[in-house]
């Protein structure tokens, strides 16, 4: 991604380094060393964990759905309110990993 310095900086993939990735809920962009995507807000670290304990069976699906709006980070002291589009989508994510994983058990 352009301004990036991970993703145009060859050598990490050399060393074998975590590449950057897609943010779950809207395709944006999260960097290697960070868990924020830079286009929502969402905190992918938060999102993963909670789809984990719902697979998992420790927490209910719809308290899951609850935990993905506390997902968005805070950027620059500032909480990050998503927009109704930024919860949808981040809501429609946690759905589909919950439901990919629940097929593929």
């Amino acid at each position: 991604m352009d301004g990036c310095y991970i993703c145009q900086d060859p050598e990490f993939a050399l060393m074998g380094m975590p590449l950057c990735r897609k943010c779950p809920a809207c395709g944006g962009h999260v960097q290697a060393d960070d868990t924020v995507c830079w286009q929502c807000g969402l905190d992918d670290q938060v999102f993963w964990t909670v789809v984990g304990l719902v697979v998992e069976g420790e927490l209910s699906f719809d308290a899951g759905v609850k935990a993905i709006g506390n997902a968005f980070s805070t950027r620059d002291w500032k909480l990050i309110v998503p927009t109704d589009e930024q919860l949808v989508a981040a809501v429609a994510a946690f759905d589909r990993e919950v439901l990919d994983n629940a097929k593929n058990q």
